[in-house]
Formats: C-alpha cells, sequence, structure tokens
C-alpha cells in the first residue's frame, strides 16, 4: 500500500515537472521593458577606443554565412547585424556593406540605430559605443539604466520599420516572436503584400531552431523513460 501511494504521489508530481521542464526548457521568454539611457562618456581619442575594445574596422564581409544575435534597421532602412563571432556588419538599404566591426569584450553585446548612429552595446561592461553609418568611432557612452531593455531592444525577433516587417528566422522555419532563440540564421522583411525577401542567410544549417528541439526530444524523453521506470519500480515493490 506504501508503494502504491508512492507511485501515485511521483506520477502527478512527474506530470506537473515533466509540463513545467517543457515550458521552461522551449526557450526563455521575452521580457519587456523600457529602452537603456546612455551618457556620453568624456570626448576619448578614436585611437585610444579602438586598443581598449580592440576594434577592427573593414570593408570585407568576413562575417558572411554567420548566425546573428540581434538586428535593427534604421528609418533609412539601413541595417546593422551583431554576428555570433564578436563583430557586427553595417549595410545600406539595399543591404549593400557599408563597414564590418570586430571588437573584444566579454558577455552578452548587440547593435542598435540611433537615428543615424549605430550603437554597439556591451552589457557586462554597461558600456555603447557609438560608430558612424560607414564605421567611424564616434565615442563612448555609458549605460546608466540598463534595466530589462535588452530583452526589449536586442532580442525582438521581429521590427516594423516603414510599414515594413523585418524579422529574424531559421533555415528549418519558426516565427515564435514570443521566444529567444538566441541566435538566428535568416534575415527576411515583409512588405504590405505579405511578399517575404531573404535579405541574409547565414551558411550554418543547424541553427537555433533545429538544436532547441533536438535538446527538447532528448530532455522530455529522458524525463518520461525515468518516470515510466519509477512506476514500473513502485509496481513491483508493491507485490512484495
Amino acid at each position: 500500500m506504501k508503494a502504491c501511494l508512492i507511485e501515485i504521489h511521483l506520477s502527478y508530481k512527474g506530470k506537473l515537472i515533466l509540463f513545467l521542464m517543457f515550458i521552461l526548457c522551449m526557450t526563455s521568454v521575452h521580457v519587456y521593458a523600457q529602452e537603456g539611457k546612455t551618457i556620453k562618456i568624456a570626448e576619448e581619442n578614436p585611437d585610444e577606443i579602438k586598443d581598449k575594445y580592440d576594434i577592427r574596422i573593414r570593408d570585407q564581409f568576413s562575417s558572411k554565412g554567420k548566425s546573428f544575435r540581434n538586428f535593427d534597421v534604421s528609418k533609412e532602412n539601413k541595417v546593422v547585424m551583431a554576428f555570433t563571432n564578436h563583430t557586427i556588419g553595417i549595410f545600406d538599404e539595399k543591404m549593400q556593406l557599408a563597414a564590418e566591426i570586430s571588437f573584444s569584450s566579454d558577455g552578452a553585446y548587440g547593435a542598435l540605430w540611433d537615428d543615424d548612429k549605430v550603437m554597439l552595446y556591451l552589457l557586462r561592461s554597461q558600456t555603447a559605443i557609438a560608430f558612424s553609418d560607414t564605421g567611424e568611432i564616434l565615442g563612448t557612452y555609458h549605460i546608466v539604466d540598463e534595466g530589462n531593455y535588452w530583452y526589449e531592444a536586442m532580442e525582438q525577433q521581429s521590427k516594423i520599420v516603414n510599414d515594413v516587417v523585418y524579422y529574424g528566422t531559421f533555415h528549418h522555419s519558426s516565427s515564435i516572436p514570443i521566444f529567444n532563440w538566441g541566435s538566428y540564421t535568416m534575415l527576411r522583411k515583409a512588405d504590405r503584400e505579405i511578399n517575404h525577401t531573404t535579405l541574409y542567410e547565414g551558411a550554418n544549417k543547424i541553427d537555433g531552431y533545429l538544436l532547441c528541439i533536438v535538446i527538447n526530444f532528448v530532455i522530455i524523453t529522458s524525463i518520461i523513460l525515468f518516470f515510466l521506470f519509477l512506476r514500473r519500480y513502485c509496481s513491483h515493490s508493491s507485490y512484495k
């Protein structure tokens, strides 16, 4: 009798744990908040900024094919993308590369447009480095109110600019905007007539969406097998 009571209790608890783990392990959900505020730091020599963050500015697209962490689109339809290899790419309205900027930094990072400037945000150091739309260093800023803005400003999967929807997606497809997949392999846009155009396509076929599906399958299968084994064990114990 004792074993049966344990089995019933574990079965109920197991279902609850299974449901919660399924929701949690699918991916993290966005937390929306206000945008971060920045204060310009006293004038610094661009060469000092370049050396401090090991910044390299190129006119060649060496990150082509890489996945990207986030993207942003200006009012002039210019695009900035933060790639997974500590590099950002600045593109004109025709997706022609204007500048590629590599840098050195620990922790999370991303890039946004601020009027005609590109702001490279370095979350751990609470610093933002400003660049022109051609990659020229304009200065550094201190993030004084980072709060939870990171999740809204940096990790939105889709953005609407000039009535056009821009969104990050995958080779294996997914357009669930409330989920943060971490990185994307494709940048696309959809106009008013819902015509979809691919602006950028990475070479990596094992993207975040597919990896998440595989990991979820392994975790959920392991949990189910564990509770099936536990139930069988309890059933055998009740006969003794």
